[in-house]
């Protein structure tokens, strides 16, 4: 009887202890990845997106000099002081071809929702001319004076289309 209670406690041992060992981060860790902020979906077999970044930047110019402050935050976010007088955010990637030849054209477009997944903003970037094992940057920036429903962003999804 003893014998059977340790075997059944090493085997719920083994079980609870590697059930958490394989997760989609670690097979999959960039591409068609989704969090908080983003998903990467379309070519991702060609195009790889990592690092991504949201940031929310304000600046508040000083009524005593002509000079201005800005400040940021990680992250979509709403809490910005109201006298603020400019809020955008930047969008940050690194774009890498993982194709094993030249892309002539690479369209990643950009699209903002807000929390019930409406498309709130969209823009759409180009690479032309992508070399085999090359890096870029992607910046995209969203300014609040430009889109009315700026404050309601809550994610961004990424769509790749190579041409």
């Amino acid at each position: 009887m003893l014998r059977r209670v340790i075997v059944g406690v090493c085997i719920l041992f083994l079980f609870c202890g590697l059930s958490g060992c394989v997760t989609d981060d670690t097979i999959n860790p960039n591409n068609g990845k989704s969090d908080q902020y983003t998903v990467v979906s379309g070519d991702i077999d060609k195009v790889n997106l990592s690092a991504i970044e949201v940031t929310t930047h304000w600046e508040i110019t000083e009524e005593d000099a002509n000079a201005s402050t800005t400040f940021n935050e990680s992250g979509f976010y709403h809490a910005y002081p109201i006298n603020a007088d400019r809020v955008f955010y930047t969008i940050n990637a690194v774009v890498e071809n993982i194709a094993q030849m030249m892309l002539d054209e690479v369209r990643i477009t950009v699209r903002f929702y807000d929390d019930a997944g409406i498309v709130v903003d969209e823009q759409t970037e180009i690479i032309i001319d992508f070399f085999e094992d090359k890096k870029t940057q992607l910046e995209v920036f969203v300014e609040k004076d430009e889109v009315p429903l700026f404050d309601d962003i809550s994610s961004v999804r990424f769509q790749v289309d190579v041409q």
